[in-house]
């Protein structure tokens, strides 16, 4: 398995900055399950305090375990799709030239490019629609439109 890295690229057409490259961490920091959200956010945070770049994410679902009255939504939610928290610790980050990282992608691929599509709905319009009124009815009122 490739060592992870982290890029961090504008990708703007116009007006891009440059990027930033994290290599080689000292550290990863994941949480998959709510209980070790806060546990990786306190680790996070002190790496931080020793002076360690940090990069990664926190997922949506993470949100769940940080706030009391969501908590009982978070039990389900075990990081199978992903982890909730996934940051690298890192000594330092390289910058690349923005004109220079379609040059750097070319050649770190490792492998065939990915691709996405056909794209095909789950939904008809007509569904999309019916769930989207009953979502605006349902904000209107202040009620939830939880499906099961």
């Amino acid at each position: 398995m490739a060592e992870p890295f982290i890029l961090l690229d504008d990708a703007r057409c116009e007006g891009a900055s440059d990027a930033r490259l994290y290599r080689a961490p000292v550290e990863l920091v994941i949480a998959r399950r709510p209980e070790e959200v806060e546990p990786a956010l306190a680790r996070i945070e002190a790496l931080h305090h020793e002076g360690r770049e940090l990069a990664g994410y926190l997922a949506y679902e993470a949100g769940l375990a940080l706030e009391p009255r969501l908590a009982p939504l978070a039990a389900g939610r075990t990081g199978a799709m992903g982890p909730l928290v996934w940051f690298g610790a890192f000594e330092r980050y390289e910058t690349i030239p923005v004109a220079e990282v379609p040059a750097w992608l070319a050649a770190n691929a490792g492998g065939p490019q990915g691709s996405i599509g056909p794209v095909e709905p789950q939904l008809s319009f007509g569904g999309y629609a019916k769930l989207f009124a009953a979502l605006q009815e349902a904000i209107s009122a202040g009620t939830s439109t939880r499906r099961t």
